[in-house]
């Protein structure tokens, strides 16, 4: 799982993303319980994120964040509960299929727009 975390985190802080998809797909693909992933990865994710951008903040300093960052940060702490509440009721079947649906997705915009744009 080491390996694992250590490409996710790379990617994670050198390309503003991989983690979950690399690193929640990969443990789906072990067998993983798809609520127990999801929990793992976020909470993971968690110090993951916290040390990338202490690290970011100490490298750039606070003025090369923008006001996008504050609409992120408010948009996400507004949906995080409702992401949580749906992982925790949904039957783990139609879990696993959504989340196969959405890393598909995602991996399918940046894949579009790495070759496009």
């Amino acid at each position: 799982v080491e390996p694992l975390g250590l490409v996710g985190g790379f990617l994670d802080a050198a390309g503003g993303g991989g983690w979950g998809p690399v690193v929640t797909s990969n443990l789906l693909v072990q067998g993983a319980s798809p609520r127990t992933t999801i929990g793992t990865v976020n909470t993971a994710e968690f110090f993951l994120t916290a040390t990338i951008s202490a690290t970011f903040i100490t490298q750039l300093g606070w003025a090369a964040f923008t006001q996008a960052t504050v609409g992120l940060l408010i948009g996400g702490v507004l949906a995080a509960p409702f992401g949580a509440m749906l992982a925790k009721r949904v039957p783990a079947k139609t879990l696993m299929v959504l989340v196969g649906v959405i890393l598909t997705i995602t991996s399918l915009f940046g894949l579009y727009r790495a070759i496009w744009h």
